[in-house]
Protein backbone atom coordinates (compact mmCIF):
# COMPACT_ATOMS: atom_id res chain seq x y z
CA UNK A 1 0.00 0.00 0.00
CA UNK A 2 1.38 3.53 -1.02
CA UNK A 3 2.45 5.86 1.90
CA UNK A 4 1.77 3.81 4.85
CA UNK A 5 4.45 4.51 7.20
CA UNK A 6 3.54 2.06 10.01
CA UNK A 7 5.15 -0.46 7.39
CA UNK A 8 8.36 1.12 8.49
CA UNK A 9 9.55 -0.34 12.02
CA UNK A 10 11.19 3.16 13.04
CA UNK A 11 10.78 4.82 15.94
CA UNK A 12 11.72 8.43 17.79
CA UNK A 13 15.32 9.19 17.99
CA UNK A 14 16.70 9.49 21.43
CA UNK A 15 18.24 12.91 20.65
CA UNK A 16 15.11 14.81 19.09
CA UNK A 17 14.10 18.10 19.79
CA UNK A 18 10.26 17.93 18.64
CA UNK A 19 9.66 15.32 21.24
CA UNK A 20 9.82 15.55 25.20
CA UNK A 21 12.32 12.58 25.15
CA UNK A 22 11.49 12.06 29.35
CA UNK A 23 8.42 10.04 28.01
CA UNK A 24 9.99 7.47 25.14
CA UNK A 25 11.63 4.54 25.64
CA UNK A 26 14.89 3.76 23.58
CA UNK A 27 14.14 4.05 20.02
CA UNK A 28 15.34 4.05 16.62
CA UNK A 29 16.63 6.61 14.38
CA UNK A 30 14.07 8.49 11.89
CA UNK A 31 14.95 7.54 8.31
CA UNK A 32 17.26 11.26 6.81
CA UNK A 33 16.58 10.45 3.58
CA UNK A 34 13.47 12.14 1.86
CA UNK A 35 10.19 10.34 0.96
CA UNK A 36 6.92 10.49 -0.04
CA UNK A 37 4.77 9.98 2.92
CA UNK A 38 1.42 10.72 1.19
CA UNK A 39 -0.57 11.68 -1.80
CA UNK A 40 -3.52 12.51 -2.87
CA UNK A 41 -3.37 10.69 -6.06
CA UNK A 42 -2.17 7.32 -3.99
CA UNK A 43 -5.54 8.14 -2.61
CA UNK A 44 -7.55 7.85 -5.61
CA UNK A 45 -5.25 4.92 -6.98
CA UNK A 46 -5.90 2.73 -4.02
CA UNK A 47 -9.84 3.81 -3.81
CA UNK A 48 -10.15 2.82 -7.62
CA UNK A 49 -8.36 -0.26 -7.04
CA UNK A 50 -10.64 -1.62 -4.18
CA UNK A 51 -13.71 -0.61 -6.33
CA UNK A 52 -12.24 -2.68 -9.24
CA UNK A 53 -12.23 -5.76 -6.51
CA UNK A 54 -16.00 -5.06 -5.85
CA UNK A 55 -15.73 -2.22 -3.39
CA UNK A 56 -18.13 0.34 -3.17
CA UNK A 57 -17.08 3.34 -4.87
CA UNK A 58 -15.64 6.22 -1.94
CA UNK A 59 -17.05 9.62 -4.01
CA UNK A 60 -13.68 11.95 -4.88
CA UNK A 61 -15.20 14.43 -2.31
CA UNK A 62 -15.10 12.08 0.64
CA UNK A 63 -11.27 11.03 -0.52
CA UNK A 64 -10.51 14.83 -0.50
CA UNK A 65 -11.78 15.24 2.40
CA UNK A 66 -10.44 12.66 4.64
CA UNK A 67 -7.08 13.57 2.81
CA UNK A 68 -7.14 17.23 3.92
CA UNK A 69 -8.79 16.18 7.67
CA UNK A 70 -5.71 14.35 8.00
CA UNK A 71 -3.28 16.92 6.67
CA UNK A 72 -4.97 19.72 8.37
CA UNK A 73 -5.38 17.80 11.70
CA UNK A 74 -1.24 17.54 11.69
CA UNK A 75 -0.86 20.79 10.48
CA UNK A 76 -2.56 22.51 13.41
CA UNK A 77 -0.71 20.90 16.16
CA UNK A 78 2.44 21.34 14.68
CA UNK A 79 3.42 18.50 13.58
CA UNK A 80 4.33 19.90 10.02
CA UNK A 81 7.22 22.08 9.24
CA UNK A 82 5.35 23.97 6.57
CA UNK A 83 2.10 24.30 5.52
CA UNK A 84 1.01 21.91 2.53
CA UNK A 85 -2.46 23.23 1.69
CA UNK A 86 -4.32 25.72 3.68
CA UNK A 87 -8.30 24.07 2.90
CA UNK A 88 -9.76 21.23 1.04
CA UNK A 89 -9.73 23.02 -2.16
CA UNK A 90 -5.77 23.42 -2.63
CA UNK A 91 -5.88 19.23 -2.07
CA UNK A 92 -5.43 17.78 -5.95
CA UNK A 93 -3.53 14.86 -7.46
CA UNK A 94 -0.20 16.33 -7.22
CA UNK A 95 -0.72 17.07 -3.56
CA UNK A 96 2.39 15.14 -1.63
CA UNK A 97 3.32 14.64 2.60
CA UNK A 98 7.09 14.42 2.11
CA UNK A 99 8.67 13.00 5.50
CA UNK A 100 10.74 16.79 5.50
CA UNK A 101 7.53 17.79 5.73
CA UNK A 102 6.77 16.13 9.24
CA UNK A 103 8.57 17.07 12.32
CA UNK A 104 9.75 14.16 14.51
CA UNK A 105 6.01 13.86 16.11
CA UNK A 106 4.63 14.31 12.80
CA UNK A 107 6.45 11.87 11.65
CA UNK A 108 5.87 9.15 14.07
CA UNK A 109 2.30 10.10 14.60
CA UNK A 110 1.90 9.77 10.84
CA UNK A 111 3.61 5.96 10.86
CA UNK A 112 1.18 5.33 13.98
CA UNK A 113 -2.31 6.27 12.42
CA UNK A 114 -2.07 7.08 9.10
CA UNK A 115 -2.74 3.29 7.97
CA UNK A 116 -5.66 3.22 10.77
CA UNK A 117 -7.17 6.21 9.15
CA UNK A 118 -6.66 5.02 5.36
CA UNK A 119 -8.77 1.32 7.10
CA UNK A 120 -11.48 4.25 8.26
CA UNK A 121 -12.25 5.20 4.22
CA UNK A 122 -15.05 2.78 4.26
CA UNK A 123 -16.26 3.16 7.82
CA UNK A 124 -16.35 6.99 7.04
CA UNK A 125 -19.28 8.45 9.48
CA UNK A 126 -18.54 12.20 8.56
CA UNK A 127 -16.13 14.72 9.33
CA UNK A 128 -17.03 15.29 13.00
CA UNK A 129 -17.37 12.14 13.78
CA UNK A 130 -13.99 11.14 12.21
CA UNK A 131 -12.44 13.90 13.78
CA UNK A 132 -13.04 12.20 16.95
CA UNK A 133 -10.90 9.55 16.18
CA UNK A 134 -8.09 12.16 15.28
CA UNK A 135 -8.14 13.71 18.44
CA UNK A 136 -8.11 10.19 20.43
CA UNK A 137 -5.73 8.91 18.57
CA UNK A 138 -3.42 12.24 19.17
CA UNK A 139 -4.48 11.89 22.79
CA UNK A 140 -2.82 8.51 23.12
CA UNK A 141 0.32 9.63 21.22
CA UNK A 142 0.84 12.99 23.80
CA UNK A 143 0.30 10.06 26.65
CA UNK A 144 3.15 7.72 24.85
CA UNK A 145 5.30 10.61 23.39
CA UNK A 146 4.97 13.33 24.93
CA UNK A 147 3.67 17.06 23.27
CA UNK A 148 5.63 18.19 20.28
CA UNK A 149 7.76 21.43 21.56
CA UNK A 150 6.53 24.42 19.44
CA UNK A 151 5.12 24.34 15.74
CA UNK A 152 7.23 25.83 13.08
CA UNK A 153 4.14 26.72 11.35
CA UNK A 154 2.39 28.35 14.12
CA UNK A 155 1.61 31.89 12.72
CA UNK A 156 0.02 30.34 9.81
CA UNK A 157 -3.68 29.31 10.83
CA UNK A 158 -5.26 26.40 9.68
CA UNK A 159 -9.39 26.55 9.55
CA UNK A 160 -10.48 24.43 12.32
CA UNK A 161 -13.15 21.36 11.09
CA UNK A 162 -17.21 22.05 10.58
CA UNK A 163 -18.47 21.91 13.83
Amino acid sequence: MHGCLSKIFIYAHPDSTDLDVAHMSKRHPRPAHDFIVMTFRWSLEIELNHRRAGFAEVPRDVLARRFWQFLRFIQQRGLTGRVVARCVDEVSEHTVLRNSDLTDAGFYFTQKYHCRWLSRTYKDRGEQKEEAFLEKWYETFLTTFGKPHGAANSSTVIPEPHK
